[in-house]
């Protein structure tokens, strides 16, 4: 195995970002893991390109099964790999892991950010934010009864947002109002505030880096910088694909795992404005117990 690679695992689609803190915005959490909602017409997934992968098949003959990712080409015909994740747990292994988390958040502010604080966490919407008081997380290492697709569990590594999301032109960031946030009562305005596409988790000067669950595992050498993605998005392209949307309506799927139950008040656009395409977008939920 290649010494010295670094990784960026790119995290988009309908999840929760779990952070085990005692802090409402840690900045150095004791644990984060993905956990992907389960939604129709949505799966997750995990891309990368196939000729930096190794498969590693463990336990017996009879135990270890098949692994065979989708063979996916982009516009510029580049061969990528891409593993349907549904029904599985997968923990991501590094060699030489960095010590701890790390993720920045900055001053509440409902306008949206400069181009310098994209990265804070400020930008990825909590699960209060939307109605819901908790998720329901299961036991420990395994998919909670309902409303999960799939579990990634991460080392240490750096967590930052990014591509706060723009309007079709891509010059202004687009608002969105959190209906859930108002209060009536106290006169206390909806929540006003833009939204981030991606988390992206990195860590560097690594050794090795492993995807494993049951009996499988992918491992990957790579010299420079390995690029891998975890999307929780649509299975197919819709017909109305390029119309955009006003409201992250996807994010109604989030009721399954709400815990107690709640009715999610999805973010909507302020003004007459549209996003350029459909977005699956994903949001945090800060475990204290």
């Amino acid at each position: 195995m290649a010494k010295g690679m670094s990784i960026e695992l790119t995290i988009t689609g309908l999840c929760v970002l779990v952070f085990k803190s005692k802090q409402d915005r840690p900045t150095q959490p004791d644990a984060v893991e993905v956990l992907c909602v389960d939604a129709a017409h949505h799966r997750p997934r995990l891309s990368y390109l196939p000729d930096l992968a190794l498969t590693d098949f463990r336990g017996t003959e009879q135990q270890v099964g098949s692994l065979l990712p989708d063979l996916v080409v982009d516009h510029q015909g580049q061969k990528l790999a891409e593993l349907d994740l549904r029904g599985k747990v997968v923990t991501l292994e590094l060699g030489s892991p960095p010590a701890k988390f790390s993720m920045t958040w900055g001053p509440e502010k409902q306008f949206p950010p400069s181009t310098g604080d994209e990265a804070w966490m400020n930008w990825v919407p909590s699960v209060q934010e939307l109605g819901i008081q908790g998720i329901r997380l299961g036991k420990a290492g395994a998919l909670p009864r309902r409303g999960a697709s799939a579990r990634l569990l991460l080392p240490p590594g750096d967590l930052k947002a990014r591509k706060v999301i723009k309007d079709p032109d891509k010059k202004n960031y687009l608002l969105w109002k959190f209906p859930a946030t108002e209060d009536k009562k106290s006169k206390t305005p909806a929540l006003l505030r833009a939204v981030a596409n991606e988390v992206v988790y990195s860590a560097y000067d690594i050794k090795t880096a492993t995807f494993s669950w049951d009996n499988q595992a992918i491992s990957f050498d790579h010299k420079g910088t390995l690029q891998v993605a975890l999307s929780i998005d649509m299975d197919k392209v819709p017909e109305d694909y390029n119309i955009g949307i006003t409201e992250l309506s996807h994010l109604t799927s989030l009721a399954n795992l709400a815990n107690p139950p709640a009715q999610v008040k999805v973010p909507v656009l302020q003004g007459s404005g549209r996003t350029g395409h459909p977005i699956c977008n994903h949001v945090h939920f800060v475990d204290k117990s």
